[in-house]
């Protein structure tokens, strides 16, 4: 099934390669649920992905980010304010709103969105 969802995924023009391992001690330690590696590693030097491939996790880890921000959105902070998607960093963070950016809302930079400058 996992096999056939990326090959789905890869017709559709949205995934170029992917590797899902799944590691399960239910039965016995070490069993392998799923270990499928699919597609390549890029477009101008593509080669095959394979389970020996390094890839980057770098989208895993906003994943993690944005689900520990989310859960935190719902308790009121340690001074008593409540902060949402909407509430603009610089009321967090007095720091951040120098040069322009004290508009900058938490939902725009974690869309990207936020006018910032490299």
């Amino acid at each position: 099934a996992v096999l056939a969802k990326l090959e789905e995924l890869t017709a559709a023009g949205s995934l170029l390669g992917a590797q899902v391992a799944v590691l399960c001690d239910d039965d016995a330690p070490g069993t392998w649920r799923c270990n499928v590696a699919f597609g390549s590693t890029g477009v101008a030097t593509p080669r095959p992905v394979t389970d020996q491939t390094l890839m980057p996790l770098l989208d895993v880890g906003v994943g993690v980010l944005v689900n520990c921000l989310i859960a935190s959105l719902a308790r009121p902070t340690a001074t008593g304010k409540n902060v949402s998607l909407e509430s603009l960093v610089a009321d967090l963070w007095p720091e951040f709103g120098q040069r322009g950016k004290g508009q900058v809302t938490v939902q725009q930079l974690l869309q990207h969105r936020g006018g910032l400058k490299r």
